[in-house]
């Protein structure tokens, strides 16, 4: 590799963009709107598996001496201060059905991305839909105040999905789907985005758990179009009806403590919910065994003692 010229971190990534020219560094012109690049600025310079540092650019070439095309690659130095080259990893390799896109790409050093070849652990890609998550929902909150205070509203998202592997369901795109249930209804994340992290099947369970009204339309409209939404989970699939049982557990429960008379009110509402989930309990226990319709009932059967408690 012939190397031109040293850049900063500074001197370089305000230059890097999707709809960035061309522009000369050294007396050469390079491409600045790579996706490689891209990466660096929009998903950070640190390798996101072993942590070392993205530190400078060189600008580099080839050793071919027909090669004309000039680089800007990224080095890290690791723990020891050895140089290290960095790259773009798939967080779902493109093998495995993973898009070639931003949201499912980030930042790695060339040994751990060595390493970790084409394997995909099933808790790696979990990892990575609670962190997209949080980062769809930077800037929202929950409704509910308890002593005044709000929490951010990926706690939420994080919540159902814990309650629905406390409950037994280790189905891995059943808790992606948990943990990003309410991306597509109130995010801007498109399916597409959201899919390239969750993998498809667990996109679909969302959809199904995904509640859109038309613009436009009246308060009574989008009532009655929310009820039959709520109807919809006694033919649902299995895993999206777990997950909305959840889903309205943690809700209610979270209006228990600000608000008591809406939590009765908003249970009442999620009765087709529950009931979908008696009438479907063999279903259920096909699918995800008899330790979870256990579980799911002492919940269920603990909420309604709380609400008529309260």
């Amino acid at each position: 590799m012939i190397r031109f010229a040293k850049f900063s971190l500074e001197e370089i990534l305000p230059l890097i963009g999707q709809d960035a020219p061309k522009i000369q560094l050294a007396g050469r012109w390079v491409k600045m709107s790579s996706n490689r690049l891209r990466v660096f600025k929009e998903r950070g310079v640190d390798c996101v598996s072993c942590g070392a540092k993205g530190s400078y650019f060189w600008l580099e070439k080839g050793n071919n001496e027909g090669d004309t095309v000039s680089h800007l690659n990224l080095y890290a130095l690791d723990l020891h201060g050895k140089e290290v080259l960095m790259t773009r990893d798939h967080k779902i390799p493109v093998s495995q059905g993973g898009k070639d896109c931003l949201v499912n790409q980030h930042p790695m050093c060339t040994v751990c991305n060595h390493n970790k070849g084409f394997i995909m652990p099933d808790e790696i890609m979990f990892s990575e839909a609670a962190k997209l998550s949080v980062l769809a929902h930077e800037g929202q909150w929950r409704k509910e105040r308890h002593g005044g205070v709000a929490l951010p509203y990926f706690f939420h998202e994080i919540a159902v999905a814990k309650r629905v592997w406390g409950w037994g369901v280790h189905d891995i795109p059943t808790l992606n789907a948990a943990v990003t249930h309410d991306v597509l209804e109130d995010t801007k994340y498109t399916a597409e985005e959201l899919e390239a992290v969750i993998g498809k099947e667990a996109l679909a369970i969302v959809k199904e758990l995904t509640f859109i009204p038309p613009k436009g339309i009246s308060p009574d409209a989008k009532k009655a179009l929310k009820a039959k939404y709520i109807e919809t989970f006694a033919k649902a699939s299995v895993e999206a009806l777990v997950i909305k049982v959840a889903d309205r557990i943690e809700n209610v429960s979270d209006w228990l403590l600000t608000d008591v008379e809406y939590a009765k009110k908003y249970y009442g509402k999620g009765k087709p919910i529950f009931d979908a989930f008696v009438s479907r309990h063999l279903t259920v226990m096909t699918k995800f065994g008899p330790f979870v319709i256990l579980q799911m009932g002492l919940d269920i059967a603990n909420l309604a003692k709380k609400i008529t408690e309260a």
